[in-house]
């Protein structure tokens, strides 16, 4: 079955968020265990994952090529899913819900959308 998923755009994609997720949660924990609040931490680890995403979704899941032009024009593809993650973030930190715990629900929630945005960037012929 794992197999099956990962020879699938969106399984490798998949495999890449979780494991983008993964690192970018504990210094999401990190962050506010030394404080920094939550908005700030989720915009913080935001940066660094776009990053790391740029790399992993584009030679991974994306098979595409990489170059300089790419990774400079790449954070544009985040600021979709990184506005309404904020939003979210806030409607669930409004509701309680604790921010240890809200980070992480809310990059579940934002994945299609990113998948989405992703998959235009690294199939658009300029690329």
């Amino acid at each position: 079955m794992i197999r099956r998923l990962v020879s699938t755009e969106f399984g490798r994609f998949l495999m890449a968020g979780i494991a983008n997720t993964g690192l970018t949660t504990a210094l999401y924990w990190l962050l506010l265990f030394v404080g920094i609040s939550a908005t700030a931490s989720f915009s913080l680890v935001y940066l660094v994952g776009i990053a790391l995403a740029w790399w992993i979704n584009g030679r991974y899941a994306f098979q595409a090529s990489l170059d300089g032009k790419g990774l400079l024009i790449y954070p544009l593809v985040y600021v979709p899913s990184w506005v309404l993650g904020w939003l979210l973030l806030r409607f669930c930190l409004d509701w309680g819900i604790a921010p240890w715990l809200a980070g992480p629900m809310v990059a579940i929630a934002i994945t299609p959308v990113s998948f989405l945005l992703n998959r235009k960037f690294f199939t658009i012929p300029w690329h």
